[in-house]
C-alpha cells in the first residue's frame, strides 16, 4: 500500500510520453525520483516477506518440509511470471499510475487471505482422515490450497515491479 501512495503521488506529479508527437515527460525533482526509488525498493521488499511468510504459514499446514517450500517457490515464481505476461500487455502509458492502482490492489487482495491459513489445516486433517486417500492426494490439495491463497498476489507482485521499474527508465530518460 505505501509502494501505491507512493507511486500515485509521483503519477500525478510527472506525466508520461505516450509516443510520437505527445509531450514529453517533466523531469522528475529529487522529491520524485526519491518515491519513485522507495516505491521500486518496497516493492521487492514486500514480495520477498510475503514468500518467506506464506513459507512459513504453509509450513503449518504442510509440515516443515522440503514440499512447503518448494510449493510456495514454485507457486510463487508462477504468480511472478503470471503477472510478467499481463504486465506486458497492460498499455504503458503512465506505468507509474498503473503501478500504483496494482500495489493498492495488492495491499486489498493479501488482508481478507490470511484467515484462509487457519482453514487451511483443518482441511488437510480433514482429508487425511479418510481411508484410502494417499500422499499424492493430500500433497495436491496443499499445493492446490497454496494456489488458491498465493497465486492472485503473486500475479499482482509480477505486475508492480514491471511497471514501477518502467516509471523508472521513462523518469531516467526525460
Amino acid at each position: 500500500a505505501i509502494g501505491g501512495v507512493l507511486l500515485a503521488r509521483l503519477a500525478g506529479v510527472a506525466g508520461y510520453a505516450a509516443g510520437p508527437g505527445v509531450a514529453a515527460a517533466a523531469p522528475l525533482g529529487r522529491g520524485e525520483a526519491a518515491y519513485l526509488t522507495a516505491a521500486v525498493l518496497l516493492t521487492g521488499l514486500l514480495s520477498m516477506v510475503y514468500e518467506v511468510v506464506w513459507t512459513r504459514l504453509l509450513a503449518l499446514v504442510m509440515g516443515p518440509s522440503t514440499y512447503a517450500f518448494a510449493t510456495v517457490l514454485s507457486v510463487f515464481l508462477l504468480g511472478l511470471g503470471i503477472g510478467g505476461l499481463v504486465a506486458a500487455r497492460l498499455p504503458s502509458e503512465r506505468p507509474a499510475r498503473t503501478t500504483a492502482i496494482v500495489l493498492t490492489l495488492l495491499a486489498v487482495a493479501a488482508w481478507p487471505l490470511l484467515p484462509a491459513f487457519e482453514t487451511l489445516p483443518r482441511l488437510v486433517i480433514g482429508l487425511r482422515m479418510i481411508p484410502g486417500v494417499g500422499f499424492t492426494h493430500v500433497l495436491g490439495l496443499e499445493i492446490g490450497l497454496a494456489a488458491a491463497v498465493m497465486l492472485a498476489p503473486a500475479a499482482l507482485f509480477g505486475i508492480s515491479l514491471p511497471g514501477a521499474l518502467g516509471a523508472a527508465a521513462r523518469a531516467a530518460r526525460a
